[in-house]
């Protein structure tokens, strides 16, 4: 007769108690089972979504991961599109509050911020991007720092993709937990996990091994990672102030491309409108404005959805310099009725919030002497002052692209 050995049982036993937590519906995971230190990745323990509108204590030494727990709960409930509201008097949760926050807070018909479904909607995925932005701003990416690149480094068959933060973007990696960056070295070496399966799987592992971090080795790549804005912001570098790309497009007239936004006082997106402007003839007194639900309905719209040869310089560069400053004008005008809808829902969401704040200030007044309801309080002050830098602020307007007609200087 043979015995089976303790770490044998021991997975027997996880698979046993994540069975008690198997569920079809849908539901926020919160780790694996862990019997006498050993984990079995597998062994999943599920809370079905629906159990959430309950009261919960999440207990624990210090060390032990409640502020982790919370944070895994507050994000996977976000992605399912749950609202979550985080009193954090202590600044824990500031790097989770920032990325929470840089999502969309509203959808509407002029087109959304950042990747859908199918990634950008101008690459397949946000490392094609990330990749080919990083060529564009650097003569070579995979040099390291002291040479001008980045030390890049792209595994394709396991998902990942690596390199050096230099100074810029260091600056804004700090919207992200402080204890990842520390535990993970990040400003030393970012790890990207390029997939959502091997996303899942890094984090799977963080939270079974014997390492003190359960933040996963891999930062998941996803839509509104600093990265992506940092790379796009480097590949347009190359340009000078003031300076926009010209371009041959299979249009009959010569058109701008622009791209409005809508932000709050934090200086994050809140809406963005696409919109492209055509001046029959190249006459700068008169043109047609076109809205576009995204940028690539835009590009398409352009003929610039294909790969394309290059004939040459394009001709005439002053007098398609006069047709930016008209192309500006238009397109501001009609962006104010666009961003009308998405000012105002976003405008009533915020209110709404600064309403309940304003409710519980009320009724904790006559209780002010306890300090729990002090500290509350502070927590309070804190969250008017985030409710204040969410209320929509800027429209701004920028000239992308000029596209004039293949055949112009043949």
């Amino acid at each position: 007769m043979t015995t089976p050995s303790p770490a044998t049982s021991g997975i027997d036993a996880a698979q046993r108690i994540a069975r008690g937590y198997d569920t079809a519906a849908t539901s926020v995971v919160l780790g694996s089972v862990v019997i006498e230190g050993n984990a079995d990745p597998t062994a999943l323990v599920r809370i079905p979504l629906a159990m959430f509108n309950r009261h919960g204590l999440v207990a624990g030494a210090t060390g032990t991961g409640k502020t982790k727990t919370l944070q895994v709960i507050a994000e996977q409930l976000s992605a399912a599109g749950v609202p979550v509201l985080i009193p954090d008097v202590k600044g824990d949760l500031t790097g989770l509050f920032a990325r929470l926050f840089q999502r969309p807070a509203t959808s509407v018909d002029v087109g959304p911020v950042g990747s859908g479904p199918g990634g950008s909607g101008l690459y397949l995925d946000e490392i094609s991007y990330l990749e080919e932005a990083l060529h564009a701003g650097f003569i070579d990416p995979s040099q390291p720092l002291s040479n001008g690149g980045v030390r890049w480094r792209r595994d394709r068959n396991f998902g990942t993709a690596e390199l050096d933060p230099p100074p810029d973007l260091l600056q804004r990696l700090e919207v992200l937990p402080q204890s990842y960056l520390t535990q993970r070295r990040v400003t030393q070496r970012l790890v990207l996990a390029t997939t959502a399966i091997r996303g899942q799987d890094r984090r799977a592992a963080a939270l079974a091994d014997e390492e003190p971090s359960s933040w996963p080795d891999a930062h998941y790549l996803g839509p509104l990672h600093p990265v992506l804005d940092w790379a796009a912001d480097r590949a347009l570098t190359r340009l000078a102030r003031g300076e926009v790309f010209a371009v041959r497009g299979d249009m009959e007239d010569p058109t701008v491309l622009l791209v409005g936004t809508l932000t709050n006082r934090r200086g994050q997106v809140v809406s963005a409108a696409w919109l492209t402007v055509a001046f029959p003839g190249g006459e700068p007194g008169f043109g047609f404005v076109e809205p576009h639900g995204s940028a690539a309905d835009a590009l398409t719209s352009l003929g610039l959805d294909t790969s394309r040869a290059n004939p040459g310089a394009v001709p005439d560069v002053p007098a398609l310099q006069q047709l930016i400053r008209p192309a500006v004008g238009l397109a501001t005008e009609q962006m104010r009725s666009l961003f009308g809808v998405a000012e105002r829902d976003v405008t009533g969401r915020v209110r709404e919030w600064s309403q309940r704040l304003d409710q519980w200030d009320r009724d904790a007044g006559a209780l002010i002497q306890r300090t729990q309801l002090q500290q509350r309080r502070i927590g309070v002050a804190q969250e008017r002052a985030l409710i204040a830098a969410m209320e929509p602020d800027q429209q701004l307007v920028r000239p992308l692209l000029v596209i004039v007609p293949d055949g112009a200087g043949s």
